[in-house]
């Protein structure tokens, strides 16, 4: 049997990070009912909490694949709703609550919140303000520590993959649009807010690349993004470092028994 990777592992911090995005939570609901805004601009004001009051401008250099226009008028609209600063508490707060609630009856929980928290104290977070901005809250329980853990690790790892993108001169666009058409979704049926005529100007671009075909991923944009996901494992590699192969094994063997929300 193949030995676990960091990158397995990050796919469990992953799976633990996207509490935040789960809107069939109660907890979750509350807390966009608080926030007065619909799950659509949650996934923005809840993503940019921990800034506290950011500029839609700033917002789009953070998150590079979605639309521009469309960041901005979400987090304009979320911010518009409540102050940075309240935004902010009323994240943390009831993300606790979320985390109290859906991991805190994991049996595992003590060791695996410990082994994320040893990971991210040894993620570089020179020019990833989203994974600063996580690991600046304190968490007051373990779940909850879990959780903001595994954020920090989600972002570090996002961004780094940004890094690796900028480097090979790919936008997040095209990253985005390419990953969709990958993974079978419909040319139509993109997601992230990317209008029909947008995403035909996008595919154009990964036909000039050779990455796609008419809007059919070929070898080369494999082989292409393969190289990219290669150099954003180097860029996070730091963390799963510093817990080991021992760690990341185990890493991966609690995430497999970790409750689902």
């Amino acid at each position: 049997m193949t030995a676990p990777t960091a990158r397995d592992a990050a796919r469990v911090a992953n799976s633990i990070a996207m509490l935040q995005f789960s809107w069939s939570h109660p907890t979750v609901q509350k807390l966009l009912d608080r926030l007065q805004v619909p799950a659509a601009v949650g996934y923005f004001s809840i993503r940019v909490a921990p800034l506290g009051m950011v500029s839609p401008v700033v917002a789009q250099a953070l998150m590079p694949f979605f639309p521009d226009p469309l960041v901005a008028k979400m987090v304009g609209r979320a911010q518009g709703a409540a102050p940075g600063a309240q935004i902010r508490e009323l994240v943390r707060d009831h993300l606790t609550t979320a985390a109290d609630e859906v991991y805190g009856p994991f049996e595992g929980l003590g060791e695996l919140s410990n082994l994320l928290t040893r990971a991210v104290a040894a993620c570089d977070l020179d020019g990833r303000p989203l994974a600063a901005a996580w690991s600046s809250y304190t968490w007051d329980s373990d779940a909850a520590r879990l959780f903001g853990a595994a954020t920090v690790l989600r972002e570090h790892r996002g961004e780094g993959h940004w890094f690796a993108l900028a480097a090979a001169g790919v936008s997040g666009d095209e990253a985005h649009v390419f990953s969709q058409l990958r993974h079978g979704v419909a040319r139509e049926s993109v997601s992230h807010g990317y209008r029909p005529e947008q995403v035909d100007a996008i595919v154009a671009t990964l036909d000039a690349r050779g990455w796609t075909l008419g809007g059919k991923v070929t070898e080369v944009g494999v082989e292409a993004m393969g190289a990219i996901e290669e150099v954003t494992d180097a860029l996070d590699a730091a963390p799963w470092r510093a817990i080991g192969d021992d760690g990341i094994r185990r890493v991966v063997e609690l995430g497999r028994s970790l409750p689902t929300v």
